[in-house]
């Protein structure tokens, strides 16, 4: 006996958006500047961003209607070291 697979439909996909796929492209690169090999001035506008201290991250989250707090516990689970500035942050003196 064979039992039939049958395709399950899936819904089409949503249409292009140039302001959502400019948005998705500024977090991935702020995602990649909080990469170990990221130059040490990058990764520290990277951190700043990830924590809002200058309010773009709420900004661009409520843009894409996104709860900001979700998204910086999200990142912070995969980076911990955002939750609390490195003296090389401090030491770089990165306008914020």
């Amino acid at each position: 006996m064979t039992i039939a697979n049958t395709p399950t439909p899936l819904p089409p996909p949503a249409p292009p958006d140039p302001e959502r796929d400019l948005i998705a492209a500024i977090f991935r690169q702020a995602l990649a500047d909080l990469r170990p090999s990221a130059a040490p001035v990058a990764h520290a506008t990277a951190m700043r961003f990830w924590r809002g201290e200058r309010g773009d991250l709420a900004w661009w989250c409520e843009l894409l209607d996104l709860d900001t707090q979700q998204v910086q516990r999200r990142i912070a689970q995969r980076y911990p070291e955002i939750v609390r500035p490195t003296q090389l942050e401090m030491d770089l003196e990165v306008p914020s």
